[in-house]
């Protein structure tokens, strides 16, 4: 259901990911806040607009996030609390809310700058230092209440109501990135054989996002569950480097496209990347030696033909060579972070 909404929204130029990112985002903050409105509504609590916030503001990006930000985010709660109730003991009777209200923003707004995690003890702090009337503990108690059961209700939302968990998100995210990086190797290395080719890579921005959402997912993860993962993400970038370094090499004025040979051996490399990295069950799914694969001996042939000098333009026919083992070499870093074990 969701799938056709996507593919309007991408032909109109919004981006697919934060679109999806949003959709789902939007969903589950309305649906705690509705929650939260209604089961404080059931509570002897008056809190129900700090209640609301608290259930919005801590939903993120996936369920594991949300969970993850809880711990910082209590704690920030208890600063809040803490600010909002020294404004309360501190401040003598008459002030009133403007002054509480200014002095706590201030005290929160310089924590946050050294700790950004901590905004969200913005709530309780306003919540508090803005009481006024004559049971002036009975208003902080009501908020500090209602604060909890918004982000109680929050974490629930997140965690149960379609769930999106970070592992989840960084496979999709790295399939996506492997799926930009075929696109620019294959760019990158039939640059060789075109005459005065431009040096852009047109899928390098969709690398880039995708394996910065992928660095993110990995951030809330567990230490023993992302550093295996991270392993990944951080050959991916080197493979990336590698083909940006294939592009620069090919994108030259010099045309190689006269040696059949050679102009052979290009493609078997373009096409065996490309398939490596279309289908992760191939990179560290086979128990064939990486080092002795299609790409390597692509590779090998180009090198081959430099150095007997069977090429029309040896010294950018050496460069290309030299980019090609990189990138294989990249690539082969990239199998082994994929293999199991």
């Amino acid at each position: 259901m969701l799938g056709p909404v996507l593919d309007r929204l991408e032909r109109r130029g919004v981006d697919r990911v934060k679109a999806r990112d949003a959709i789902r985002r939007a969903v589950q903050a309305t649906t705690g806040a509705v929650l939260a409105w209604t089961v404080l509504r059931l509570l002897p609590l008056e809190g129900y607009f700090v209640g609301i916030l608290a259930a919005v503001l801590i939903v993120q990006p996936s369920a594991d996030g949300t969970l993850h930000s809880a711990k910082a985010r209590v704690m920030a709660t208890v600063v809040g609390c803490a600010v909002g109730l020294a404004c309360l003991l501190i401040l003598p009777p008459g002030w009133g809310a403007i002054t509480g209200l200014a002095v706590a923003m201030l005290i929160l707004n310089v924590t946050a700058t050294f700790r950004p995690d901590w905004t969200y003890g913005i709530v309780a702090a306003v919540a508090l230092a803005t009481a006024q009337g004559a049971d002036l503990w009975a208003q902080a108690l009501d908020r500090v209440l209602s604060i909890a059961v918004g982000a109680a209700i929050g974490i629930a939302v997140a965690s149960l109501l379609w769930r999106d968990r970070a592992r989840a998100r960084f496979d999709r995210h790295m399939r996506a990135a492997l799926e930009a990086l075929a696109d620019n190797a294959c760019e990158a290395t039939a640059k060789s054989t075109r005459a005065e080719p431009d040096t852009n890579l047109s899928a390098a921005p969709r690398f880039h996002q995708r394996l910065r959402l992928a660095r993110e997912a990995l951030d809330v993860m567990a230490l023993d569950e992302s550093d295996g993962l991270r392993a990944r993400a951080d050959a991916a970038a080197e493979l990336m480097g590698a083909i940006e370094f294939l592009n620069r090499a090919a994108a030259t004025p010099a045309d190689l496209s006269g040696d059949p040979e050679l102009g052979d051996a290009l493609d078997r490399f373009r096409q065996a990347v490309a398939e490596d990295l279309r289908d992760p069950a191939t990179i560290g799914g086979s128990d064939s030696d990486p080092t002795e694969g299609p790409v390597t001996q692509a590779q090998r042939d180009v090198s081959a033909r430099v150095e007997a000098r069977e090429v029309s333009d040896p010294r950018s026919a050496t460069t290309l060579a030299f980019a090609m083992d990189e990138v294989d070499r990249a690539l082969i870093a990239l199998y082994r972070a994929w293999s199991p074990g």
